[in-house]
């Protein structure tokens, strides 16, 4: 969703079936290149402007979908005493399953690694932004090293092979990674 303008009824009605629409075609047609503003349109039943208004193009569309991905991500940890709680571990599966048209493309190899690397870089972010207290100087680069595997654990647990690992599992093994840091 753009921002900086009021999202009425209309403006959330219209983007679902932008999103939908784009998501059906891309399964369709196989990758990015091959989606089109005109084909979302004609499934979304949609005239061309209504996607302009919303979107410059599919490669912005999807660079938004990321966006707002991994920044309820960030939502969900900013503040959290205990980063992977079991009440952060609930709200996380309901980012996943909102987002799951879009996981299931990036996990199928659908869309490129920029899903990937704006939610590597948000859990990484989360995970330094909340180590970076506890820890001495001597162990930063250990915190470093370690957020980064949690945010790689995360994507491939959670993104890569959604329903193989649960959220509740995925968030242990990642809070193990965090005691071991400390």
């Amino acid at each position: 969703m753009a921002t900086n303008r009021k999202v009425d009824r209309r403006t959330i009605i219209s983007e679902k079936l932008i999103r939908d629409a784009f998501f059906e075609c891309l399964n369709e047609k196989g990758t990015l290149e091959e989606v089109f503003v005109k084909d979302i349109c004609k499934l979304a039943g949609l005239n061309r402007s209504t996607f302009y208004k919303h979107y410059k193009n599919c490669p912005d569309l999807l660079e938004q979908l990321a966006n707002e991905e991994s920044q309820e991500m960030k939502d969900i940890f900013s503040g959290s005493e205990e980063l992977f709680s079991r009440e952060n571990a609930v709200k996380m599966a309901a980012v996943l399953e909102r987002n799951a048209d879009l996981n299931t493309a990036y996990a199928n190899g659908l869309i490129g690694d920029g899903l990937e690397n704006k939610i590597m870089d948000a859990i990484r972010e989360i995970c330094l932004s909340s180590w970076k207290k506890p820890l001495t100087k001597s162990k930063k680069k250990k915190a470093e090293m370690i957020s980064s595997a949690a945010a790689a654990a995360f994507v491939e647990l959670l993104i890569i092979n959604p329903g193989k690992y649960t959220v509740k599992d995925t968030f242990a093994l990642l809070s193990g990674m965090l005691e071991s840091a400390m």
